[in-house]
């Protein structure tokens, strides 16, 4: 099965455009035998997965009130060919030729402005609260390797506020375009409805082989190439004493979308206030076996938790309602076993 995904990295890319900022930075000089205007703007972001054109966010107020930093790369094709088999991406291994950060209290915020001489280019931007950081890492794979460009984020303070696009377009004369960014995330919602004993002290959500990063091209988390296994991903809550005895405690967590092709799960343990384990429960996925949570899509996990015979149901929500703001912190553990 990984073989199978390895080989379909098709591009999944979805709409985006250009760049400039007073916090310009170059990657790299070229002689520009002509140069063309590029320019786009980024008026908001898209909010459900209903479609570019409904259910969308826009306008300058509430981009700057979700989003905080845009972060643009824009990378050139070289012309120089390799073996397809062995670089499958040879224009992301040169690195970026331009990249910009904007920030919300820039007065041309959400507006890009280039000059780009004649030829193939792709084009990333990601909206954030945080200023992540977007570079290209190598993944092998079975016979050759591939090259993209990643954006790694502070995981400890994920929100729904982070957003993305790329497109790759032949320049040979002016462009301007109008963006809306979708989604980068998914998020986990999960609703015990017994009542929470006496001695709980902590849920603990574990996610394993929990991706790094993400993968801009193809819009998920990072893939696996040869590599061992990502480490797992700890979210833990505290139950405070008002909520002992009661049912319905709900709570919340945004994550990065991934597929795992090994034997990975989603655990939802409880503890005391020593570390002990009061229970816990393997909870269901559309991967089965392995882990498959996509893009821009709310999972919520409802059943008994305290019962050992319950079992959790899960529904979707792609329109992805209001948050639950139930405070959480990260953690990271080292996986048990490596892929083969």
């Amino acid at each position: 099965m990984k073989n199978i995904y390895l080989s379909c990295i098709a591009v999944c890319i979805v709409a985006l455009s250009c760049k400039k900022d007073s916090t310009q930075k170059p990657i790299s000089t070229e002689v520009n035998t002509g140069l063309h205007a590029v320019s786009f703007t980024v008026p908001g972001f898209e909010s459900t997965t209903e479609g570019l054109n409904t259910n969308s966010a826009g306008g300058s107020a509430l981009l700057k009130n979700q989003i905080k930093y845009l972060h643009l790369v824009i990378y050139k094709d070289s012309g120089i060919v390799t073996d397809p088999q062995f670089e499958q991406y040879p224009q992301f291994a040169a690195g970026p030729v331009k990249e910009v950060i904007q920030k919300s209290t820039d007065a041309n915020f959400g507006t890009f402005k280039e000059s780009l001489s004649d030829g193939q280019y792709w084009f990333f931007i990601v909206g954030d609260q945080l200023a992540g950081k977007i570079n290209e890492e190598r993944t092998n794979g079975h016979g050759g390797y591939w090259t993209l460009p990643f954006y790694h984020l502070d995981n400890a303070l994920l929100t729904s506020g982070i957003y993305f696009g790329g497109f790759d377009t032949l320049i040979k004369a002016p462009i301007n375009k109008v963006i809306k960014l979708k989604r980068m995330v998914s998020k986990l919602t999960i609703r015990i409805t017994d009542a929470i004993p006496a001695n709980a002290s902590k849920f603990i959500l574990t996610l394993t082989d929990y991706p790094p990063a993400f993968d801009l091209l193809n819009g998920n988390g990072r893939f696996h190439g040869t590599e061992d296994l990502f480490d797992s991903a700890l979210f833990s809550y505290n139950i405070s004493t008002s909520q002992i005895g009661k049912s319905n405690f709900e709570f919340s967590t945004i994550v990065l979308p991934y597929r795992s092709f090994y034997e990975s799960e989603i655990r939802l343990d409880c503890v005391d206030k020593i570390g002990n384990v009061i229970n816990h429960k393997v909870l269901p996925s559309k991967g089965g076996d392995e882990v498959w949570i996509e893009r821009n899509t709310n999972y919520i996990y409802t059943g008994a938790f305290f019962t050992k015979a319950a079992q959790f149901t899960i529904t979707l929500d792609t329109k992805w309602n209001a948050p639950v703001n139930i405070p959480f912190s990260v953690s990271y553990s080292k996986p048990s076993k490596t892929s083969k």
